[in-house]
């Protein structure tokens, strides 16, 4: 391997302008108090000035009073630290809203002692543009699925209401009875009135879980119970699992700490999950089928839950099961667990499948994050993350 020859002090000047004007990115370095000591082309044009007016100015002539105190916060934060920290920023260039990654350190002078800060942004407007439209249009995938699932159930659906419906056309008819014959309604019908009312009420939230099922959303990353979701679930799938004779075994870990995540998309796993159970069983007496769920942390934090089955292996499994357009039934699409993996890697999961050899039984399982409240407003943020976007005007 060929030795190049060792670069001078002004070899390295001229090779650190060069990368300097080269690079699209903006490269700057501030002093302590937030004054600009060098910045590059692409940095002078993303704040609309020329390099002669940007130097020795600090953020507060170059912004807004509030967005200059925002970035110089953000700076100040990253040299308390004496850590590298990368984080988004919002800007309007030339009455355009663009966004910028940007990843800021502290400056060292060679007693270790921090006298500035360097700052390398980049323009990610477009790359975040087509990020939102795919997922987007994985929502919106996920909304026609939903749909598609409850058109499936549409019969025990019908079944399932008909019972309220006409338990309550029954109890108002007796209850009419004596008004019919020109007799006065007396308190001991009372028992009656509630009846109807309770008929009412459960099917009322029959309809309200299937159009909290299909809701069409965005995705709403929040605090969620888990063991609520799986259980509203399986009340959603009641009459469907109760015609394919299976009654699901729920092991939820009591005191589960919430997770951070979508309820209605996480419910579309649980779902998903749990049809696909119920089809690998379709080969199983009925009367010998079982279905598992459960939920526990695991020693790093994460949230699990597990459905397992006890179907038969038809053939051998892969990862290519999560894949789009994988199925073995014969009228199915091969999507309900490629929208479950597509869910779960959104929400910083993974999903994945076990078979044990023992107890010929399938798990589908899949882990997320925990929800931690955010009680670090005005301390260092961790380093490396991202952390709020700073809107620069």
């Amino acid at each position: 391997m060929g030795q190049g020859k060792d670069l001078q002090k002004p070899d390295l000047e001229e090779l650190f302008n060069a990368i300097m004007e080269g690079t699209t990115d903006a490269v700057f370095v501030k002093d302590t108090e937030g004054k600009y000591l060098i910045i590059n082309s692409a940095g002078a044009n993303f704040l609309g000035k020329s390099i002669d007016d940007i130097i020795g100015q600090d953020d507060t002539v170059l912004f807004s009073q509030d967005t200059a105190r925002q970035i110089m916060a953000g700076d100040q934060r990253v040299m308390k630290s004496g850590k590298t920290q990368t984080y988004e920023e919002v800007g309007t260039v030339k009455g355009f809203s663009r966004v910028y990654l940007s990843t800021k350190g502290p400056c060292f002078d060679a007693d270790g002692n921090i006298v500035g800060l360097f700052g390398i942004s980049r323009d990610v407007t477009e790359h975040r543009r087509t990020e939102e439209h795919l997922n987007r249009q994985r929502d919106e995938f996920a909304h026609i699925a939903r749909v598609t699932t409850v058109g499936e159930l549409a019969t025990q659906f019908a079944h399932e209401l008909n019972q309220p419906l006409a338990a309550i056309m029954i109890l108002a008819e007796t209850l009419l009875r004596p008004q019919k014959r020109g007799e006065q309604i007396n308190g001991a019908d009372s028992e009656l009135v509630e009846s109807i009312i309770e008929q009412a009420e459960r099917a009322s939230a029959i309809i309200k879980r299937i159009r909290e099922f299909i809701s069409r959303t965005d995705s709403q990353f929040k605090a969620i119970d888990l063991n609520d979701i799986i259980t509203k679930s399986f009340k959603l799938l009641g009459l469907f699992l109760e015609s394919e004779c299976i009654d699901p075994q729920l092991d939820l870990a009591e005191g589960l700490v919430h997770a951070r995540g979508d309820s209605v998309q996480i419910g579309q796993v649980i779902v998903n999950l749990t049809q696909n159970a119920v089809d690998a069983m379709a080969a199983v007496k009925k009367t010998d089928r079982r279905l598992f769920i459960s939920t526990h942390q695991d020693a790093d934090g994460n949230l699990i839950v597990r459905v397992t089955d006890n179907g038969p292996l038809t053939q051998p499994m892969t990862d290519k099961v999560f894949d789009p357009l994988i199925t073995t039934k014969s009228d199915g699409l091969g999507m309900g667990l490629a929208i479950c993996r597509s869910i779960i890697q959104s929400h910083g999961g993974k999903i994945w499948f076990e078979r044990d050899s023992d107890s010929l039984t399938t798990t589908f399982a899949f882990r997320i994050p925990v929800w931690i409240e955010d009680t670090s407003e005005g301390q260092d943020a961790a380093p490396g993350v991202t952390s709020s976007p700073v809107k620069v005007e």
